[in-house]
């Protein structure tokens, strides 16, 4: 087995990094104006918290249950649970 040296090591950071570099440089954050066309529906409703729109939906009649997804999900994720929930008595409310 080849053993790498420094200087390619080094190099291959520099590489990694520049990369990452140009990747965040190139990458925009989609509006909220946006967010809110693709992923909001009838039952979509927004609260101001800390200056920050917060999305939540609120679905269904009966008991509430609270689902919140996690750091790198959406409440687009939980729609699966929705199927299910619809026939029962409960409200589902989805936090973004």
């Amino acid at each position: 087995m080849k053993k790498i040296s420094t200087k390619k090591k080094v190099l291959l950071g520099i590489i990694i990094i520049l990369l990452v570099l140009i990747y965040n440089g190139a990458y925009a954050d989609i509006s909220v104006d946006d967010l809110k066309k693709e992923y909001a529906n009838e039952h979509s409703k927004f609260i101001e918290i800390n200056g920050m729109q917060v999305h939540y939906r609120d679905e269904g009649k009966g008991f509430p249950i609270v689902l919140v997804h996690g750091t790198a999900s959406s409440l687009i994720g939980q729609q699966h649970f929705l199927k299910t929930i619809e026939s029962s008595e409960w409200i589902c409310l989805l936090l973004d």
